[in-house]
């Protein structure tokens, strides 16, 4: 699972701390696209984002809290919230976050069978990085 992720040094700019906004709720990726030109006049460097999916029987489900289960996403279900997110015209916003739970409503551990499922969830976050 380590190599499924591609991530920055964890180093950060010399002198500089970043302020990462983490509103609650989560800002959707609908709500970035329409307001990031109104958010990025506040002091921060990025924010946590939440996203919501479609579920096979059309209700809406949280990503963030049924990415640590045995729930099988496909990229049909996030790809909607994905191209908002690429269709974002950060400027100022370059230190952004997808919310990911590891604390799993379905008992799910690190040794579970739905470590499978769960790696799925992450690629798919990941992909086609915005």
């Amino acid at each position: 699972m380590y190599g499924l992720v591609r991530s920055r040094p964890l180093r950060q700019e010399a002198g500089r701390k970043k302020l990462i906004a983490f509103p609650r709720p989560e800002s959707l990726p609908a709500f970035l696209r329409k307001h990031i030109a109104e958010m990025e006049k506040t002091p921060f460097d990025g924010t946590v984002v939440g996203l919501k999916y479609t579920r096979p029987d059309d209700s809406q489900g949280d990503f963030q809290w049924e990415n640590w289960s045995k729930v099988a996403f496909t990229e049909v279900q996030l790809k909607p919230a994905l191209d908002d997110l690429r269709a974002t015209p950060f400027k100022r916003f370059k230190h952004n976050f997808l919310r990911f739970n590891t604390a799993s409503r379905a008992w799910v551990t690190w040794a579970s069978t739905a470590m499978s499922s769960i790696s799925g969830s992450v690629t798919l976050s990941c992909w086609g990085r915005y």
